[in-house]
């Protein structure tokens, strides 16, 4: 978090003399850094690579006063962007004290060179097409105008966030107690205390986060990213803010289409933001595919079957029982490939209302629950009915057949499509072994259940189907396992 502590020098307080070989000095010189842990990891980081098409690549600068807050929203950023499938790597001031900058001290030119040197990494990533998330206390206009210009020499973007939290508030939280050590003369040139910190004047984005939760600035970091088109999607259901009804159309959608929304909202079809346009559609009928935004295995077309062909050009809001539960701000409308009908496609920006069953629940909340299971592996099956004792059995007999796989002990995640079956599920299920999903999926597509399945981290799929053909040359499933019943 910070890259511009003094040297602690116990009870007294002076300045070191520089380094005449500061440049080549290898032996630490910075204390009082501690280092920051990632919220992701590097197999999570390279899953999501060449999912989407288009380059990203970009710094955003977080400056702001130790505590601020700035590397908590970097780093809450960067897991939101690698679950998004946007490359992203998260600079952290304690974290280059480490290695690259080790043997910088925290004169006024040490600083600048400390800041010189991570501008020129950051520069590197986004050149990559890397989101680069950089969190500095950066004190100087000087360093972070520095940092501006080497981005504008590579003729790439840059952006200046200026994590506003107040003194008080930074020293209130002094989760390292820096600001007690500064207060009691231990540390000398501490910023905020006795070392100066310049505001930036006109930054890009300026987060007041004091007053709010991570999360909330976070969202304000991926909505700027948006806005700037680095991010192709909002992740938050709530994030957009209501378009006013005479610029968007309506049309009412059937119960089954409702589900769909909800499904898509919750990521359960990644990389599918929304239903399919014509050309997924297409190529999902000719080819067993979509191609954009990333190759992905698709047998069934997800469209909105519409009544007669409605204006186009213009938002369309998805109203199910009298509610807007969905907007289409880019829809497309095109025609079946039989022509009986016409059909409603476009990425969605669901609202709250989108989200009304809570039994329903996303991926990413149940892999929380399925990870804190005990078990070797996981492994998934599809239900048409409730866990009753002879299903029970099969779920025990699937067990050992896996064990005998060598896939030692696993946790079954079992899906069922009713609402009453879900509920008389989860009562008879060990919750030890067995995770009950709702999923309103009336589809005997394999593909799409090995979809699901991937979703909540299962790479066994048991199915009492044969299947034609084989999951190992479906795009996007090539790490989940058919094992029939």
């Amino acid at each position: 978090m910070s890259d511009c502590f003094p040297l602690l020098v116990g009870c007294g307080c002076h300045r070191a003399s520089p380094h005449p070989l500061a440049a080549l000095h290898t032996t630490p010189r910075a204390t009082n850094v501690t280092f920051q842990p990632h919220k992701v990891d590097r197999a999570e980081r390279s899953a999501i690579l060449g999912r989407h098409r288009g380059f990203r690549g970009c710094t955003l600068w977080l400056t702001g006063l130790s505590g601020a807050g700035k590397t908590s929203i970097a780093f809450e950023a960067e897991r939101i962007l690698v679950e998004m499938g946007i490359p992203v790597c998260g600079l952290d001031g304690d974290n280059v004290r480490h290695g690259l900058c080790k043997n910088l001290g925290f004169l006024k030119e040490d600083r600048e060179e400390n800041i010189r040197r991570v501008a020129e990494v950051a520069k590197l990533f986004a050149d990559l097409g890397v989101v680069c998330l950089a969190s500095f206390i950066s004190p100087y206009a000087s360093g972070r105008n520095e940092a501006r210009a080497i981005h504008k020499a590579a003729k790439l973007p840059f952006f200046e966030v200026y994590v506003n939290t107040s003194l008080e508030v930074c020293e209130w939280r002094d989760t390292k107690n820096l600001y007690k050590k500064a207060r009691a003369g231990e540390i000398c040139g501490f910023t905020g205390v006795d070392g100066i910190y310049e505001e930036p004047r006109k930054p890009d984005l300026r987060i007041d986060a004091g007053g709010e939760s991570i999360e909330a600035s976070t969202r304000k970091l991926i909505a700027f990213l948006f806005q700037k088109g680095i991010v192709p999607f909002l992740p938050y259901p709530t994030a957009i803010s209501e378009m006013p009804s005479t610029s968007i159309s309506t049309i009412a959608i059937s119960e089954s289409e409702a589900k769909w929304v909800q499904i898509l909202a919750n990521g359960w079809l990644d990389p599918l933001r929304g239903f399919m346009t014509e050309q997924q559609y297409l190529q999902t009928i000719q080819h067993g595919a979509i191609f954009t935004p990333v190759l992905a295995a698709f047998k069934t077309p997800i469209a909105i079957r519409l009544d007669s062909e409605i204006e186009a050009g213009k938002p369309i809001a998805l109203v199910f029982d009298k509610r807007i539960i969905a907007k289409i701000p880019l829809p497309e409308i095109f025609k079946s490939q039989d022509h009986s009908s016409f059909l409603l496609g476009g990425d969605i920006v669901p609202t709250s209302h989108a989200f009304s069953n809570p039994l329903l629940r996303a991926p990413n909340e149940l892999r929380k629950q399925i990870a804190a299971v005990d078990q070797d592996s996981t492994a998934a099956i599809f239900l048409r009915s409730a866990i009753d004792n002879n299903q029970a059995v099969r779920i025990d007999e699937a067990r050992e057949i896996l064990r005998e796989k060598g896939f030692g002990s696993t946790a079954i995640i079992v899906f069922v499509e009713d609402e009453a079956e879900f509920l008389r599920s989860e009562e008879v299920a060990d919750p030890e072994t067995t995770k009950v999903v709702l999923m309103h999926v009336e589809t005997e597509d394999l593909l799409l259940r090995a979809r699901l399945a991937k979703a909540v981290g299962a790479r066994v799929l048991l199915s009492e189907q044969k299947f034609e053909g084989n999951l190992k040359v479906a795009p996007g499933l090539e790490d989940v396992e058919l094992v029939d019943l």
